[in-house]
Formats: C-alpha cells, sequence, structure tokens
C-alpha cells in the first residue's frame, strides 16, 4: 500500500526488480544491487513515470472473436527515458488450444515519447499494426486488428542437382520493419522435400523468411518467401567441410568439451554471423564444420582465447590442410585438457 513494496532476501545476497503492466506507469529494470548485512532495512527508490497504452479489438475476417493468437507491442522508436534492455511489456504470450478466443486487448505501460506497433501472430499467420507515438498528448492509442486468413504456400526444397532434399531441417522467421522478429519452431522437409506454409498475410508490414541453418552437408540459407508465390522452389547447395583440432598451449595435450565456432570474414557475409562446429571437440580435442560455404571464417573458443591472443586463425571453406588451435582456457571452463596415455 502507500506505493510501497516489501520483501525478504538473504544477505549477503544481490536484489533486482522488474515491474510489469502497472496502469498508466512504467517502472524501468533495475541494476542489481548488492546487499551486505547489516543494511537492513535496504531501501531502495523506485521513480515510476507516466505511460501510456495501445488497446482495442482483435476479430476474425468473419467478425468472430480471434482463435488461439498470441499478441506481441514491438518497440519501432525508443522512448528518451529508456536506456537500456527489452521493452518487455507482455500482452499475450500463450495460448490455449481451441477453446482460446479473444475479442480485447491492452498492451500497457508503454513509456512515454516512444512508437509501438502491435504484432498479432497464429501459427504461420501474421498481422501487425502501424507504429504509433505514445506522448502526453496522445498517451492512448486505440486500434482494430482483423486477422487475416490468409494464403497457402507450398515449396519444394532440392539439392543442386535437382534431387529431392529430404529431412532438412528449417525455420519460418518474421521480420517486422522495426528491427525485431519472431521464428517458429524447427521443422522438416518431407521425402520429397516439400514445405508448406499456412496462413501467410500477404499484406502484412514485415518480411518472411525460410531459414535453413544447422543441416550437415549443405551450405546454410536465409531466403526471402514472397506471399504472393504459391508454388517456390529452394536449392541447398553442398557445404565444404573444414577439420581441425584444439590443444591446451603448454603441454599441448588434447582438449575435450571446448566450443568452436567461426565468424565469416567479412561478418555479415552470413545471417546471424557466428557458425558453430558441428559438436563440442572430442577426447582427441577434434571439430568438424560441415554447413560452411567456401569463403573465409576466423576461428575462435568460448570459455578461453587462442594464443597467441594477437594471432588470427583464418581457415577457407573446403580446405585440406587442418587448422590447429592452441588455447587457454578460463578458470571457470567445463572443458578438460586430456593426458595422452603412456
Amino acid at each position: 500500500t502507500n506505493g510501497v513494496a516489501r520483501t525478504e532476501i538473504l544477505v549477503p545476497g544481490k536484489f533486482q526488480y522488474r515491474a510489469e503492466d502497472i496502469p498508466g506507469f512504467w517502472l524501468p529494470e533495475s541494476r542489481s544491487q548488492v546487499i551486505n548485512e547489516g543494511e537492513s532495512p535496504f531501501i531502495v527508490e523506485a521513480n515510476a513515470e507516466p505511460a501510456g497504452a495501445i488497446y482495442g479489438s482483435i476479430r476474425e475476417e468473419d467478425g468472430s472473436p480471434a482463435k488461439s493468437v498470441l499478441i506481441s507491442v514491438v518497440e519501432a522508436k525508443r522512448a528518451p527515458n529508456r536506456h537500456q534492455g527489452s521493452l518487455d511489456v507482455t500482452v499475450k504470450n500463450s495460448s490455449f488450444g481451441s477453446g482460446d478466443f479473444i475479442e480485447s486487448f491492452n498492451a500497457p505501460s508503454l513509456p512515454l515519447g516512444g512508437e509501438y506497433a502491435i504484432v498479432v501472430h497464429r501459427e504461420d499467420s501474421y498481422a501487425t499494426t502501424q507504429a504509433f507515438p505514445i506522448n502526453t498528448s496522445q498517451p492512448l492509442q486505440r486500434v482494430s486488428i482483423v486477422m487475416p486468413t490468409g494464403k497457402n504456400l507450398n515449396g519444394i526444397v532440392t539439392k543442386r542437382d535437382g534431387s529431392p532434399a529430404a529431412g532438412v531441417k528449417y525455420t519460418l522467421n518474421f521480420s517486422t520493419p522495426y528491427s525485431h522478429g519472431f521464428s517458429r519452431e524447427e521443422r522438416l522437409t518431407g521425402r520429397d522435400g516439400g514445405i508448406q506454409l499456412t496462413g501467410i498475410n500477404p499484406d502484412v508490414h514485415g518480411t518472411y523468411y525460410l531459414n535453413f541453418e544447422e543441416n550437415s552437408g549443405y551450405q546454410r540459407l536465409n531466403m526471402e518467401i514472397d506471399p504472393e508465390d504459391s508454388h517456390f522452389n529452394v536449392v541447398l547447395d553442398s557445404a565444404y567441410n573444414v577439420t581441425g583440432r584444439v590443444v591446451e598451449d603448454t603441454t599441448g595435450w588434447p582438449v575435450q568439451g571446448v566450443e568452436v565456432y567461426v565468424l565469416p570474414q567479412p561478418v555479415l557475409r552470413i545471417p546471424g554471423g557466428h557458425v558453430n562446429a558441428d559438436s563440442k571437440t572430442d577426447s582427441q580435442g577434434r571439430f568438424q564444420f560441415t554447413t560452411l560455404d567456401e569463403g573465409e571464417y576466423e576461428l575462435h573458443i568460448r570459455g578461453g582465447n587462442t594464443m597467441p591472443k594477437d594471432k588470427r586463425h583464418i581457415v577457407r571453406g573446403g580446405q585440406s590442410e587442418e587448422p590447429l588451435l592452441r588455447v587457454k582456457l578460463s578458470e571457470w571452463s567445463k572443458a578438460k585438457v586430456v593426458k595422452p596415455e603412456e
């Protein structure tokens, strides 16, 4: 009451708070604070700032309440007083199956001075609003959203020789115009390499992508989908492999369980940037990449440094020479140095 919240924690310890969905106000997420013994009561002053909201109705094309949808708010322009982290405003982030109907929504606690859009999706179908300004003169925005029936798209994924690429992993991603994206669960192509996308909205403000990332033997591909193209083809190119070894710098012994990754050169050459090895290094310190193209990559590890620190380890997809990485592990690394049997 009276704007006061109380809690008890073990000391010494760390304390951090986050407030959600306070009607009419927005409370910035706090930084982690260390609390020592003898500091009771420890008082934190949290300054709630005025906020606005976007609210309205959401229905199917026939006028009935929307069924089994998820609703998100995305930030098109950051408010001047919001300096860090994600917006973290929850509207509707779960669905309860066939009995889940909704006809109105409210996106509260939007910091004044920003611009925000609503994104609604159900399986492969997305609907987005324009970006609305939320400020002192317009703290509330009302919008009506219609969830479209959409179109079904069918695709065939093949190898370069025209044969079907069966059992290939892919995801359908959707990117808004506001540097915010959504991703569906991973799926597999059929025996004939077939893909089916359902309820694609051709009028949505945003872009659909098919992403093929971790398929051993195939190069990675991020392909934009044209919602007007009801039948499309995807061609996957064969990958170029790189295999190598990781050893501890001082002893030269193999390092097991270390994560090796590469950065494309230049980094933006491949969507997503880094590419992970197929698995962690084995007992011989060996690693393998089987999803690379023929370009150049720089090798790195997690949980330590390659040695010497000022040396760059450049490889090219398909090269026959196996790179040897000498590394110094961090104290917290779970990888282990394997002493060879005598």
